[in-house]
């Protein structure tokens, strides 16, 4: 997909300037742009034809009367939820499967727009990383496309991502790391973890301005594995495959940071300590549109003032999806995940594997 260095320019300033806005600054305009987006799917999205109108409620009075849905009803209704008016270009994405049935999630051009600009935003303010960055991602799904581009931002940063289980990994990314820099380094915890271990003894690797981790919970061990390996700092962040990047951590690490103009996040059946399941609404994206969609994680929602600045509100995370690799005899390692098709053509969908020794599994 191309994008315009204007467009995109203007969506980061817009972020920008929002951080440091009022609560109730925001709270005015977010209204009018979920009252907006209400109004669009009630008229558009047929499985929301029925939501009630908003009136005088507030975001969050109106969102409790809502009813949630979560992976099984996305799965059941999908044409119900894909707005059938729409002629443009489409992009898909699946789940993994690795918690059930694979899921679907549709998205138009504005919402990968959209997505791309929250996602310079958290590098460029949050992170506050130098203006030339460029960016490698590091896949652990071994049949991703590897991509090599860059975005029309600034000084147009690059933009490589290539899988931990391709043969050429290790060297491509040491290649980068000195041909990109500085550069911002983002995977999986894990999978970053492995990638330390697998260029442990090279002399030519440059290590990255920062590190951005995501996709499963990060976990105290590895932070310090990462910050020690890499010799720089790690930021948590929040992403998923049917919201893209929703919170990143800023330089304070006390919590992610979201956009509560793009997101509404609703925490269902709190406890003492303020965590719940995290719930959330998407106003960007008006081919798929979910609306209290259920996560499956627990977070809490922190609406103070953060010490960077930002009156973003702050997601902070309990528990969440962990990713867990095997270990071949040749110490190489192998990510369970890639059984998962084979699995799906004998029509076993849900499954428990573990590793008793490098060649027995149960």
């Amino acid at each position: 997909m191309n994008f315009k260095k204007e467009k995109l320019e203007t969506s980061v300033r817009q972020l920008q300037l929002e951080n440091f806005h009022s609560l109730d600054e925001r709270n005015k305009s977010n209204l009018k742009k979920f009252s907006s987006f209400i109004k669009y799917c009630r008229a558009n999205i047929p499985i929301y034809h029925d939501l009630p109108v908003i009136g005088d409620n507030s975001i969050e009075s109106y969102h409790l009367l809502l009813k949630e849905i979560n992976k099984d009803i996305v799965n059941n209704n999908s044409i119900f939820i894909l707005n059938s008016n729409y002629n443009g270009k489409v992009f898909k994405k699946t789940t993994s499967g690795t918690t059930g049935i694979p899921s679907h999630f549709y998205f138009n051009p504005d919402w990968v727009h959209d997505k791309v600009s929250r996602f310079i935003f958290n590098i460029d303010t949050l992170l506050k990383s130098p203006s030339n960055w460029s960016f490698i991602n590091i896949s652990d799904n071994p049949k991703i496309v590897e991509i090599d581009t860059f975005y029309p931002y600034k000084e147009n940063p690059k933009y490589l991502r290539f899988s931990i289980f391709s043969s050429n990994c290790i060297s491509r990314f040491i290649d980068s790391s000195t041909m990109f820099r500085p550069y911002v380094l983002h995977g999986k915890p894990s999978t970053l973890v492995i990638l330390g271990q697998k260029t442990n003894k090279s002399s030519k690797l440059i290590n990255p301005c920062r590190i951005i981790t995501s996709g499963e919970n990060l976990n105290l061990y590895q932070r310090q594995e990462l910050e020690k390996k890499f010799k720089t700092k790690v930021y948590n962040a929040y992403s998923s495959t049917e919201f893209g990047d929703v919170a990143c951590e800023c330089e304070y690490h006390d919590g992610m940071h979201f956009s509560d103009s793009r997101f509404y996040i609703e925490i269902k059946n709190k406890q003492e300590n303020g965590f719940g399941e995290i719930l959330i609404t998407d106003f960007s994206n008006h081919l798929f549109p979910l609306i209290k969609y259920n996560t499956g994680d627990i977070g809490a929602i922190d609406y103070s003032t953060c010490k960077c600045g930002s009156s973003y509100p702050r997601l902070k995370i309990e528990s969440g999806r962990r990713i867990y690799y095997f270990k071949a005899p040749n110490n190489e390692f192998f990510n369970p995940n890639e059984l998962i098709d084979s699995f799906r053509k004998i029509n076993l969908f849900l499954f428990h594997l573990e590793q008793e020794s490098y060649y027995n599994y149960t």
